[in-house]
C-alpha cells in the first residue's frame, strides 16, 4: 500500500509546463519516510506522467537527504539525454536523469527554463 500512496502523492502534485507538453512532479523525503517506501518504489513513475493530455515530455524529482534526482522522459520532441547532460546525467534522447545537490524547487525552475528555451528554440530530439 505504501507504494500506492507514494505514487499518489506525486500524482496529486502533477502540473503541467509549457502550454501543457510537459508533465511535471516531485516527492520529497518526507513522502517516502511517512508512506515506508524508498526510490525503488517510483520505478516507471515518470512514465504516469507521459499520459497527461497533450504531455511529450516528462520530468520527476525526487529529494533525498540534500540531493535531488531527476528522471527525464521524452516522446520524442525533446533530447531527455541532452537535458540531463546540462547537469551532469546522462542516459537516452528518451530516457535520461541526473542528480544534484541541490534543493528540488531550484532544480524545478532551472529544468523549467531550459525545456522553454528547447520547446521554443528549435531543440529537437536529434543528438
Amino acid at each position: 500500500m505504501g507504494k500506492l500512496h507514494l505514487w499518489g502523492r506525486a500524482l496529486e502534485r502533477a502540473v503541467q509546463w509549457h502550454q501543457r507538453r510537459v508533465g511535471f512532479s516531485f516527492l520529497e523525503d518526507e513522502d517516502f519516510l511517512s508512506t515506508g517506501t524508498d526510490r525503488t518504489h517510483i520505478e516507471g513513475l515518470v512514465n504516469q506522467l507521459l499520459l497527461l493530455e497533450g504531455t511529450d515530455f516528462a520530468v520527476l524529482l525526487t529529494e533525498q537527504q540534500e540531493m535531488t534526482s531527476a528522471s527525464l522522459r521524452s516522446k520524442g520532441t525533446i533530447n531527455a539525454q541532452r537535458l540531463a547532460h546540462r547537469w551532469g546525467g546522462g542516459g537516452h534522447p528518451q530516457a535520461a536523469g541526473f542528480r544534484v545537490r541541490r534543493p528540488w524547487e531550484e532544480v524545478a525552475e532551472e529544468v523549467k527554463k531550459e525545456l522553454g528555451q528547447m520547446y521554443f528554440h528549435g531543440d529537437s530530439c536529434s543528438a
